[in-house]
């Protein structure tokens, strides 16, 4: 897949914490890459919706495979991009029009060749559009990865220091015990990240993703959240 060189985020403006200061100071130069992969289904025959042969990729809307709904003609985009969450696009048909994706269904879709997601998320906006004189609904899908959860998601929380803290600490905390709801684990509990705070950490009521940025950005990190709903701070 081609590889395209993306900006680096603005600093974020520096959230102020009572006893400590969390500062965004300008990252060393370094180069981000972005994957944008445009995947089609491969056209297996003339029809555009409705094949009669495995897709090269699965669509799974709110659990149920929809692939014979989703148009081949007109494709399947898949934006993954660092800094961002991943999108996915692509065009959904109701010969009937008794078939339409809503709005917050998860959206999951599957490499048919490996098993493995390509993008897994919920749908941000279906657009609707009638066929006249026909029974014919096309909705074009917009989803966004699961990350978007945690922009949907606002808590506030005192961190103290009678328990040793560090950014890693509180972003489990965060996922396991403040916005369990949202569906979201951290991949790899590996290394900490960071020193252990020393003075009380206030995070104000916000987006618990905001919060994990502001922690993350002082140690030069990004957060990512994968097509399994995994978040890693790289």
């Amino acid at each position: 897949m081609p590889l395209s060189v993306i900006p680096l985020r603005a600093p974020v403006v520096p959230p102020r914490i009572r006893g400590r200061v969390i500062t965004s100071q300008p990252r060393q130069s370094r180069t981000l890459y972005a994957t944008t992969a445009t995947i089609k289904f491969i056209a297996h025959n003339a029809t555009i919706y409705n094949s009669t042969t495995a897709p090269a990729y699965l669509i799974y809307i709110n659990g149920t495979l929809r692939s014979n709904k989703v148009s081949i003609a007109r494709g399947l985009t898949v934006t993954k991009t660092l800094g961002q969450w991943d999108n996915a696009t692509f065009d959904v048909i109701s010969t009937d029009g008794t078939y339409r994706p809503e709005i917050d269904q998860e959206v999951v879709i599957v490499d048919s060749s490996t098993g493995l997601r390509v993008f897994g998320g919920d749908i941000e906006s279906p657009g609707e559009q009638h066929e006249d004189g026909t029974s014919i609904i096309w909705t074009k899908v917009k989803a966004v990865g699961y990350g978007n959860r945690l922009d949907r998601r606002a808590v506030a929380y005192h961190y103290d220091t009678t328990i040793i803290w560090q950014t890693v600490t509180i972003v489990l905390d965060l996922l396991r015990v403040q916005a369990p709801d949202c569906g979201i684990r951290y991949g790899f509990a590996g290394p900490s990240v960071g020193s252990n705070y020393t003075t009380d950490i206030v995070l104000p009521w916000g987006y618990v993703g905001d919060h994990i940025r502001k922690l993350a950005e002082p140690e030069g990190l990004d957060v990512v959240v994968d097509e399994y709903a995994r978040l890693y701070l790289v």
